[in-house]
């Protein structure tokens, strides 16, 4: 297979959305399986017993998530902050849900106040960092670091790191957390395809080929793989060869 043509690599290299995509805030902020109408009627009960345990607060949070009721998770949530203004995990469960909800200035604003009480982890700087990436690259490469320095194995902070990364012409960076993501998560498809897509770049169409075909031995109806691998194979078959000087 001959090296991938200038064309294809400037059309990766242009792409406004990286194939491997970011690893969205649904994935981020977990998710849960349904509790019963029984089981949140307990919850909710235990809750308005024990005002004062977090726990137990958060737990109802979490309930309702998992049942679709964000809005009435978000009016609990803000009673918890309200009955203690010091409480992280309130402002975490605050900020988890209006991500969900895509309500990006109340979760950033929650974010701010658990970076103020000094008790921000990894996963509150990869959610923060993630809901401004679209807005503000630079804001949000800042963010991953910081996720990454409490972290450095942090899958989702390595991945949208490398896709910032890339995006802005830095592929040695996007492929070193890329390999760091690999460690994380061996065998992520997601991570093979980025993988690929920078080798198509540096022109290394065989590699990327073969990362492709890896993925669809296995799964075969992996669509951002075939679709990648058509256009390598495509250009390499179809553009005619270069001329040697």
């Amino acid at each position: 297979m001959r090296p991938i043509h200038p064309r294809l690599r400037r059309r990766l290299k242009v792409a406004a959305t990286w194939l491997w995509l970011l690893i969205p805030i649904a994935v981020l902020t977990g998710s849960q399986m349904g509790s019963s109408r029984s089981e949140l009627d307990w919850q909710r009960k235990l809750a308005h017993s024990l005002p004062d345990n977090q726990s137990v607060q958060i737990d109802l949070i979490d309930a309702l998530v998992a049942r679709g009721r964000h809005l009435e998770a978000i009016e609990w949530g803000e009673e918890v902050i309200r009955r203690n203004p010091g409480s992280d995990e309130g402002f975490r469960a605050l900020l988890n849900v209006n991500a969900a909800l895509g309500r990006n200035h109340e979760a950033l604003e929650h974010f701010e106040k658990i970076r103020q009480l000094r008790r921000a982890n990894a996963d509150d700087y990869a959610t923060a960092a993630t809901l401004l990436h679209g807005s503000d690259v630079t804001r949000a490469v800042e963010l991953y670091r910081a996720a990454l320095n409490l972290d450095t194995e942090h899958f989702a902070a390595n991945m949208n790191l490398a896709s910032a990364l890339a995006e802005n012409g830095d592929l040695t960076g996007a492929r070193s957390h890329l390999l760091r993501a690999r460690s994380a998560a061996p065998g992520n498809a997601s991570v093979t395809i980025g993988l690929a897509q920078l080798d198509a770049i540096a022109g290394d169409a065989e590699s990327a080929a073969l990362r492709l075909q890896e993925i669809l031995s296995t799964d075969p109806a992996n669509e951002r793989a075939r679709r990648l691998l058509r256009e390598i194979q495509n250009t390499t078959i179809n553009e005619p060869p270069l001329r040697e000087d």
